[in-house]
């Protein structure tokens, strides 16, 4: 007999847990109001240091933060609010729906094989979030 499990998908994460009944729902508002990668030109921008000019990410000393290793400026304006460069994207884009997608491919995940440039990342944000919003 094989056991009833589900994923549960909490913050940037996912764990597999054995299915239950659930005590509460919570329910957050995602806005999808961004309808162009424009808002993400700080990010491309060669001058914020996240890319080089070719769109090659820059790497930074490795550090872990909340359970990540970062290992370059793109990860660490994603996760560290410490960081020079965490400020380059606004608040009100972190909220995003497109940017938790983007967030959510560059993070990845355990068996996560990063990128060396923001491209693919951009590419494919910019593919689930039209398949997923219409």
């Amino acid at each position: 007999m094989t056991e009833a499990v589900f994923w549960l998908y909490s913050g940037l994460g996912a764990a597999r847990v054995p299915r239950s009944a659930a005590s509460t729902v919570e329910v957050e508002a995602v806005p999808c109001s961004v309808v162009s990668m424009t808002a993400f030109e700080p990010l491309t921008d060669p001058r914020n240091g996240v890319v080089s000019p070719g769109g090659r990410i820059v790497g930074c000393p490795q550090v872990v933060v909340d359970g990540f290793l970062v290992a370059d400026h793109l990860r660490e304006v994603l996760l560290d609010p410490e960081s020079e460069r965490y400020h380059i994207i606004p608040d009100t884009l972190r909220q995003e729906f497109i940017f938790r997608i983007f967030q959510f491919l560059c993070l990845g995940g355990q068996w996560c094989q990063y990128e060396d440039d923001i491209q693919p990342y951009l590419d494919t944000t910019k593919m689930l979030y039209k398949d997923l919003v219409r």
